[in-house]
């Protein structure tokens, strides 16, 4: 990803960062917490039937020029060509999924994290995890509790020989967010695992529209109809959609995510209840 292919004062200004520019943990910091704020986490193109490309160019001008959303791989590939731009010491690194994980056996890696070094020491970062997106850097050290303004995470050993768990508290327990070898994949890796997850229709993201946003009194989820505002406590408030104009007053006002009325109806009708299912 070459830093003369990514506009850096386009991307301040797609998420509001307006301080000096350094590289160390206090910039690191405020562009985390900008970029998860202002880019929202979402998988609509999936359902459109686009592809999802993850070039430095391409993704530029999606999230940036188009203020448009994406997922993983597209929000740590943005911010790792942001952070690399402005002199930082990154490396990106392919992690197994087990949130939310019925299947008891091993999952494939796919999803991508951040390890970012800074003169007092390295940070896990990730701008790219859905509703349980870490608000912040988290420090790269081992079994310590790292409280956030939304949730408290620790990294840990996991149980698959030679990987480290990114681990959340939630409900007073400790729940397994994904698993990492602790060491960089190569960009062809990721190239791989998107294609998987941006296709293969066993994925969750060819099944369901999903939106999240964090705010600073919690976070805002849309998933296929469903909408939820979820409370830094984790308590939560939920409704239906109900049509398309539902829809996209929805992706506005929580996403700030603008579409044509083409790209609503198709997404609509992927929602639409099929014969013999309840309705809103």
């Amino acid at each position: 990803m070459p830093d003369r292919e990514l506009d850096l004062q386009a991307y301040f200004d797609r998420i509001g960062y307006r301080a000096a520019v350094a590289a160390n943990a206090a910039v690191l910091q405020q562009l985390h917490w900008l970029h998860v704020s202002s880019i929202p986490f979402e998988n609509l193109d999936v359902l459109l039937g686009r592809p999802i490309l993850l070039d430095t160019p391409a993704l530029a001008a999606k999230l940036v020029a188009a203020r448009r959303g994406g997922y993983c791989f597209e929000q740590n590939g943005l911010f790792l060509a942001v952070l690399r731009a402005i002199g930082f010491t990154a490396e990106a690194f392919a992690a197994r999924v087990w949130w939310a994980r019925q299947d008891a056996s091993v999952p494939p890696r796919s999803h991508m994290l951040l390890r970012v070094d800074c003169p007092d020491g390295s940070y896990l970062c990730d701008v790219g995890f859905g509703g349980l997106t870490p608000v912040q850097p988290l420090s790269w050290r081992m079994e310590i509790e790292q409280p956030t303004s939304h949730e408290t995470y620790r990294l840990v050993t996991d149980a698959v020989p030679g990987e480290l768990a990114l681990q959340a508290r939630l409900e007073e327990k400790w729940a397994t967010v994904y698993s990492f070898l602790p060491q960089p994949a190569a960009p062809a890796d990721f190239e791989v695992a998107n294609w998987y997850v941006s296709t293969h229709p066993g994925s969750f993201f060819t099944e369901a529209i999903i939106a999240t946003r964090p705010f600073t009194d919690g976070r805002h989820v849309l998933q296929d109809r469903k909408v939820t505002v979820r409370a830094r406590d984790r308590s939560e408030q939920t409704t239906t959609l109900t049509g398309p104009a539902d829809l996209r007053a929805t992706l506005l006002e929580s996403y700030s995510l603008a579409l044509g009325q083409a790209d609503l109806d198709v997404l609509w009708a992927r929602l639409a209840p099929k014969s013999g299912s309840e309705t809103a």
